[in-house]
C-alpha cells in the first residue's frame, strides 16, 4: 500500500511517540500490585476502577479490529454489552442507595440508614391545624 510521503512522515513520528510512551509507562505499571491498589479504595470505587479498566481494554481491542478492517468477533460485542450492563447495574445500585439513605461500607456490607430526621405525623398534623386555625373554629 502506497502512502503519501507527508503522511508517512507523520505516521513514523506518531509510531516513535507511541514507543516512547510505552517505554515510559511500562515501568511504573509493572510495579503496581492490583491487590494493594484496589484495597486502598472503598468497594464502590473498586467496582468503578474494574469496570473502567474492562471497558477501556475491550473498546481498545474493538477499535484495533475496526482500524485494521478485521471482522468483529460476536463474543467481543457480547463483552461490550456485558460491561455496559454492569455499569448500568452499578448506577442503579447507587440510585437505590441514595433513595434509601444507605451507603456501602469498605468491607462490602451495607451501612445502616443515615441519621435523617424522622417526621412525627401527629405533631405535624397539630402544627398544620394550628396554623390554619382549625382549633379556634372547633372551640
Amino acid at each position: 500500500m502506497e502512502v503519501d510521503p507527508d503522511i508517512a512522515e507523520l505516521l513514523s513520528s506518531m509510531d516513535n511517540s507511541l514507543l516512547e510512551l510505552q517505554q515510559r509507562v511500562q515501568g511504573p505499571l509493572a510495579q503496581l500490585n492490583e491487590d494493594v491498589v484496589a484495597s486502598n479504595y472503598p468497594v464502590e470505587d473498586q467496582a468503578k476502577i474494574t469496570l473502567a479498566t474492562a471497558f477501556t481494554l475491550i473498546m481498545s481491542y474493538y477499535c484495533h479490529k475496526r482500524l485494521h478492517n478485521e471482522p468483529i468477533d460476536p463474543q467481543l460485542k457480547l463483552k461490550v454489552e456485558r460491561v455496559s450492563e454492569y455499569v448500568k447495574k452499578l448506577r442503579e445500585i447507587k440510585e437505590i442507595e441514595r433513595l434509601r439513605g444507605l451507603t456501602l461500607e469498605d468491607d462490602g456490607t451495607i451501612a445502616p440508614e443515615s441519621k435523617r430526621p424522622r417526621i412525627d405525623k401527629a405533631a405535624t398534623q397539630r402544627i398544620v391545624q394550628n396554623a390554619i386555625g382549625v382549633n379556634e373554629r372547633l372551640s
